[in-house]
């Protein structure tokens, strides 16, 4: 946006170079362009974009683009906004600026374009800074709300400065990714979201560079395997430990069916989870169960034992034939 307003300050200050060059054209492009540029009011536009683009959004770019952190940047937020309603209030003082929306003083001696810019207060002027002002101050407490008082964010401790220490002030990361992705949407078409994304964060962060500087590959690779052998042990322990917690010692009911009595329920208990070591490499081992069975008319003391495959029980309790008893 702040484009905008520096192309008006340019073209206004440019008026009388871009005159000549038009030259006496009365059609075409340059005619267009002729006849813009003798019109007072089209004139007058541009003056007031430039004299916003000096005081306020130019500063603005400036101020925050920048290496400062987000929260950092409050005290600058409320100082904007105090210059905002005084310049709201009188629109005349930014035709003719000494300070920015910072209240740094303006040199139009050392800044040409400004120097342009600053020139006989009319009316036009004035209200078409009033309403650049107005619409400029509205977007403002809109998008800066929590940064005022009595916002959330308006006052701020050293813990909250401190976390908030790596968050910009700018979006220009953002910026930066979104065009990198539209570039590589546009080479590649055809691309998946993955592969794009893929791309758009090994450019940022730089993956390959980092990985070029590595004075000995063979020693990632190890490390990196080594590390994922660990890992997996880990996961397979854990699981180990929910497996007992769950299953071990928990009463359930178990539905069988008889050939000659049909359905039948027993009670269980399981005491023991096995794993058959003697598959080879590359075979998945095989887990059996013991449980002890009772009959419902029974007691769990005269339980018989039996070694059921893993595989069976989760089927059965996913069918419903085994259920747990709380």
């Amino acid at each position: 946006m702040h484009i905008l307003f520096h192309l008006g300050g340019i073209l206004f200050a440019q008026k009388s170079n871009l005159l000549s060059f038009v030259g006496t054209h009365k059609t075409g492009l340059k005619g267009d362009l002729k006849v813009d540029l003798e019109n007072p009011l089209i004139t007058v536009q541009l003056q007031a974009l430039g004299l916003v683009g000096k005081v306020i959004t130019g500063p603005w770019m400036t101020k925050f683009y920048s290496n400062k952190s987000n929260l950092d940047m409050v005290p600058r937020i409320k100082e904007g906004k105090d210059f905002l309603d005084m310049w709201c209030e009188d629109p005349s003082k930014v035709a003719h600026p000494e300070q920015n929306i910072f209240g740094e003083p303006l040199n139009p001696s050392d800044d040409p374009v400004l120097s342009a810019l600053i020139g006989a207060e009319n009316i036009t002027l004035t209200n078409v800074l009033s309403k650049l002002l107005t619409a400029i101050r509205s977007v403002f407490v809109r998008q800066l709300s929590r940064y005022l008082d009595p916002a959330d964010l308006a006052e701020l401790s050293e813990q909250q400065l401190l976390a908030a220490s790596s968050a910009p002030s700018h979006n220009m990361a953002s910026e930066r990714a979104l065009g990198m992705a539209d570039a590589q949407w546009k080479s590649a078409p055809n691309a998946t979201k993955g592969f794009l994304n893929g791309k758009v964060k090994s450019n940022l962060n730089k993956t390959l560079e980092w990985l070029e500087q590595r004075s000995d590959r063979e020693e990632l690779v190890s490390f990196a395997v080594s590390e994922g052998y660990q890992a997996r042990q880990r996961d397979n322990k854990r699981k180990a430990v929910l497996e007992r917690d769950k299953i071990i010692g928990t009463l359930f009911e178990h539905v069988w069916f008889n050939l000659d009595k049909g359905e039948e329920s027993w009670y269980g208990r399981a005491s023991e989870v096995e794993t058959d070591e003697q598959g080879g490499r590359g075979k998945k081992k095989k887990k059996t169960v013991c449980i002890g069975y009772w009959s419902k008319t029974d007691l769990e003391a005269n339980s018989e034992d039996y070694s059921i495959p893993l595989e069976d029980i989760l089927v059965d309790l996913l069918l419903g034939d085994l259920y747990f008893i709380n």
